[in-house]
């Protein structure tokens, strides 16, 4: 083979392992042994399988109707009550595997290149297990699939004996407004989510099964629990929603990272996109990129440092070697625990959306696992102090609170058109009433700018009036009546500098 020829083989493979199929590699369960099948495995189901009773099974499918094909199909060999045998086998399909099911299962295309196709397994699939008792959870839609396989290679299956977990459910729950396997599980106390990979929904489905042949009659549950179960319905379905539709953007784009990836553990996912804060100080650096770009960044536990949560844990974004951001600690609450603490490489994606385009910004989201159940935080004040204890020189300027003149002048006309020396953050922009509140501070943060120069800065209301900041930098407490436009969490305001020696000149926009 010509290098040519295996250079681009390779680059086709990666392309395949990192462009648009991305695996679940946090929570992904594959209990495949390696990556090539071994068929002895298969040898040894159908030897177990004439010793059985009953057999458990699970599928994974992709396509429709006639089209439907099975890539992973999961099962437990019982002999009468007894576990004697487990066998999970994937399955290589003739069609490209939507994203969807590769964000719902942890299932990517990679994982599948050098296993079975379908020919090779499924008939003795089918004929080991046609015998037993055959149980699963809606297990019509299992048997239908080997079926509709089995058909495509000239076989009828005939599975006469069959249980059903699902009717079961239904039977000794009728109150339940849901029956879905996760439900199952919720309503018999087994405490863990439904992974959606063939083996592993299987095992839950025995468990399920043995836990039900335990209860009696029609039992009762409680409305506490009909809500929680209806509340836990409308997450599942709305997260398999957002799946589809960002399944079906990420088959139409190119999600091929742009950038070399860090050395290190890979967390790659696109299961929730996270926005970060303190990317607007690296602009020149994702314009580079451009928008709609997909990205490896570095992600590493550290502490919050400047603000109101200063001291509190978060995650730090490092993209190609700068630290450009971290997670809000709202954020860090639902996806604490799921870094290592030696740090990982994740994904990421610039906004292509034409708010940001019109405005001539540029927006990065991390890609993290789905958020878990919120917790507390830990604050740690030891570093709190410290940073106040350390802080800049730029810092205690604003620390100091600087005496301020304030004054209100009409607005001027040449205040309509201006160009701004930094990027504005992302905040929603204060509705002017055409006024300006003009201000004199002392501040080493404003010794880099030029004189005459118009500036992005956040104002945030107080007690007595409001607060100026630049980069997260205190410039000036200014008392002034309440702007009730002002929201709480900050709004982005026009400022004019001018400056003479160490005197600054402030007009603010309200």
């Amino acid at each position: 083979m010509s290098n040519m020829m295996f250079s681009k083989m390779k680059q086709k493979l990666q392309r395949w392992k990192t462009g648009a199929k991305f695996a679940n590699n946090y929570s992904n369960t594959l209990n495949t042994k390696n990556k090539h099948w071994n068929s002895r495995e298969l040898r040894k189901f159908i030897r177990k399988a004439k010793h059985a009773t009953s057999v458990v099974i699970d599928t994974e499918t992709i396509g429709t109707d006639d089209s439907l094909e099975i890539i992973e199909f999961g099962a437990i060999l019982r002999k009468n009550h007894e576990t004697i045998y487990e066998y999970d086998q994937l399955i290589q399909p003739h069609m490209a595997v939507p994203n969807a099911i590769t964000l719902l299962t942890g299932i990517e295309p990679l994982d599948l290149l050098y296993m079975p196709q379908a020919h090779q397994v499924i008939p003795q699939i089918i004929k080991a297990i046609e015998p037993l008792t055959i149980i699963g959870h809606n297990i019509a839609y299992d048997l239908n699939a080997l079926r509709i396989v089995g058909r495509r290679l000239n076989i009828e299956p005939n599975f006469e004996h069959r249980d059903d977990t699902l009717t079961i459910s239904r039977s000794l729950f009728p109150d339940s407004p849901s029956h879905t396997l996760q439900t199952v599980m919720q309503l018999l106390g087994i405490e863990r989510s439904q992974q959606h990979r063939a083996i592993d929904d299987a095992r839950d489905t025995l468990e399920c099964y043995e836990l039900m042949a335990n209860e009696g009659a029609n039992v009762s549950i409680s409305q506490e629990t009909i809500q929680e179960i209806e509340k836990q319905r409308d997450i599942t379905r709305a997260r398999k929603t957002q799946i589809f539709f960002k399944g079906a953007y990420l088959d139409q784009s190119d999600t091929t990272p742009k950038n070399q990836a860090p050395d290190g553990q890979q967390i790659i996912t696109v299961e929730c996109g996270l926005d970060i804060n303190g990317e607007e100080h690296f602009q020149p650096l994702l314009s580079s990129y451009g928008y709609d770009a997909w990205l490896y960044v570095w992600v590493e536990e550290g502490i919050i440092d400047t603000g109101k949560n200063a001291g509190y844990p978060t995650y730090w974004v490092s993209l190609d070697g700068n630290r450009i951001g971290h997670i809000t600690k709202y954020q860090m609450e639902r996806h604490y625990g799921q870094i290592p603490s030696t740090g990982a490489v994740m994904l990421a994606h610039i906004r292509n959306h034409v708010k940001d385009k019109e405005k001539g910004i540029y927006q990065i989201r991390v890609q993290f696992p789905y958020p878990d159940e919120p917790v507390e935080l830990i604050r740690d004040e030891t570093y709190v102090k410290k940073v106040q204890d350390t802080v800049s020189p730029r810092f205690q300027t604003a620390a100091a609170a600087v005496p301020v003149k304030v004054t209100t002048v009409p607005v001027q006309d040449r205040v309509e058109q201006r160009v701004f020396a930094n990027t504005k953050p992302h905040k929603k922009v204060l509705s002017t009433r055409g006024e300006v509140i003009e201000v004199t501070v002392n501040s080493h943060e404003l010794g880099a700018y030029e004189n005459n120069t118009w500036l992005w800065m956040i104002a945030r209301p107080t007690d007595k009036g409001f607060t100026l900041r630049l980069s997260g930098a205190l410039i000036a407490e200014i008392a002034h009546a309440p702007i009730q436009s002002i929201d709480p969490s900050g709004c982005v305001v026009a400022v004019h500098l001018s400056k003479e020696e160490d005197v600054y000149a402030l007009q603010v926009c309200v």
